[in-house]
């Protein structure tokens, strides 16, 4: 997944398995494809967490505010 400023707000977005920083990791399992990913039943909760970790931790907040101010 990578996360980018959508304006209003943040948009998480599903990412092939090879355009992940570790997709040779192999401690993890096998990583899904991105038309995986958008099929597997757990991926509404997956966006569901993503969604309140961007709103609802500091630290996470912190960082994407930093990078706004940035740019």
């Amino acid at each position: 997944m990578t996360i980018r400023d959508g304006g209003a707000q943040y948009e998480v977005i599903v990412v092939d398995a090879n355009e992940s920083p570790w997709h040779d990791a192999t401690f993890i399992g096998r990583m899904l494809n991105r038309d995986e990913a958008l099929k597997h039943p757990w991926i509404e909760e997956v966006f569901h967490i993503s969604d309140h970790i961007l709103e609802d931790d500091p630290e996470v907040k912190a960082y994407f505010e930093g990078l706004q101010k940035n740019v």
